[in-house]
């Protein structure tokens, strides 16, 4: 059964959102620490195997929601583009466990620990890359809700019978197909008509000012004592 979802709701149900995928983030992020002798070479190999399985899993999560009005772009956020800040983490002495502040991108470098620690083939393994997939795609229908809640509050719209708030990708589609749907696209019509007739009746209605010059006064300022006229 649909529940009419005002603005105001809307907001409270973006900033819940928010608040789960940054909790999930720093979760994600302090996945599997590993020891503290592990060996550098190995983790940089690995870095750049979770780098692909990382993306090939986001790739096709986001897939799911590619009708969005705005995407993501996984490659901007997620590819090592620049490998020097991991050539030089790499030919350095530290022994700290990098992470995206040192090179790369702190999801992968989660999916790297995980791998090393409980292997490319494990359950923990694939968990957490579809957990990073997930993430992904919520943040994407976020992304996109906000959208629609723009869209709401530029044509004044107050609230949309939407049937389950905290489905975020089920909110979006519900929001998208009613903002094709004929009834809304005639409120719309119907608005800026009143909206034109409106402006058009202020245009009849304002009154014509008209100036003239008024020569009793300038034949007056020609009597006035010299320091008032100069």
């Amino acid at each position: 059964m649909a529940k009419l979802l005002t603005l105001g709701d809307l907001q409270k149900h973006f900033e819940e959102a928010r608040e789960k995928i940054s909790r999930d983030r720093l979760d994600i992020v302090h996945t599997a620490p590993l020891p503290e002798n592990f060996n550098r070479d190995e983790y940089g190999f690995s870095y750049l195997r979770a780098e692909r399985l990382g993306m090939e899993v986001i790739t096709h999560s986001l897939k799911e929601v590619s009708w969005l009005p705005m995407q993501l772009d996984p490659q901007a956020e997620i590819l090592l583009e620049n490998r020097d800040s991991m050539k030089k983490w790499l030919a350095s002495t530290s022994q700290a466990q990098p992470d995206g502040n040192v090179f790369g991108n702190d999801f992968i470098h989660a999916l790297t620990r995980c791998a090393l620690t409980k292997g490319w083939n494990s359950n923990e393994f694939r968990a957490l890359a579809l957990r990073i997939g997930e993430l992904f795609h919520d943040l994407s229908c976020l992304i996109g809700l906000i959208y629609y809640g723009v869209w709401m509050s530029e044509n004044g719209i107050e609230g949309l019978p939407i049937t389950n708030p905290e489905d975020l990708e089920r909110t979006a589609q519900e929001i998208a197909m009613l903002t094709r749907s004929p009834e809304v696209a005639q409120l719309l019509k119907k608005r800026k008509q009143v909206a034109k007739k409106a402006s058009d009746d202020r245009k009849k209605a304002r009154p014509v000012l008209r100036v003239i010059e008024n020569a009793a006064f300038i034949a007056g300022r020609a009597g006035l004592p010299e320091h008032i006229t100069t």
